[in-house]
């Protein structure tokens, strides 16, 4: 009986060390998979490299040439094809993270971006948005965990938004003084917050 009894706590004494191991090692997983790879920025173009990051992690894009989505990595048309730019971007349920966010650079055409339960967007995100600044005219944050009004407050350079759909950040404690700070910056932009 004793036996089984120490069993048991030695399992348990394990159990926070092993979920701790395995958070950190699916954390670098994850950024692995959202680093910018330069080279091949240069190789296929910015749009591209942003549709693989995307896909890769989950994500969808929409293609402004025809309209069409595309949440299927494998589906990606050939190098040989004219490159297509993306026009929107769908991260639900995705695993980007901010360490992939410099992949926007050189992307001219994102008018739309949703960040809809992306559990490993944080804080140092938001701010990378501004990188879409020329173009972005909708964002949607909700059910984004680890977002706080601090980092909210950084989409005040995103000057050409026309819709912002903010819902269920429990990191925002003050969401009266977001809505209030982000409608002055914002003054064109149609704000709600759920």
């Amino acid at each position: 009986m004793a036996t089984h009894a120490i069993m048991k706590s030695f399992r348990s004494s394990l159990i926070p060390a092993q979920s701790k191991f395995h958070r950190s090692f699916f954390y670098w997983i994850t950024i692995m998979f959202n680093r910018v790879d330069e080279n091949r920025v240069k190789e296929v173009g910015p749009d591209r490299a942003c549709a693989e990051w995307l896909l890769r992690n989950g994500a969808a894009v929409k293609w402004r040439e025809d309209g069409s989505i595309l949440s299927d990595y494998n589906a990606l048309s050939s190098l040989e094809e004219p490159q297509k730019h993306i026009e929107a971007v769908d991260a639900t349920n995705s695993a980007i993270s901010y360490h992939g966010f410099p992949h926007f650079n050189g992307c001219n055409y994102i008018n739309e971006v949703k960040l809809v339960n992306c559990v490993y967007v944080e804080d140092p995100a938001i701010p990378l948005l501004s990188i879409l600044k020329n173009t972005l005219k909708h964002l949607e944050i909700s059910n984004c965990l680890n977002i706080s009004e601090k980092a909210l407050f950084d989409l005040n350079k995103l000057t050409k938004l026309k819709k912002l759909e903010l819902g269920n950040l429990p990191q925002v404690k003050n969401k009266s003084e977001v809505i209030e700070k982000l409608t002055k910056s914002l003054p064109d932009c149609n704000i709600v917050f759920t």
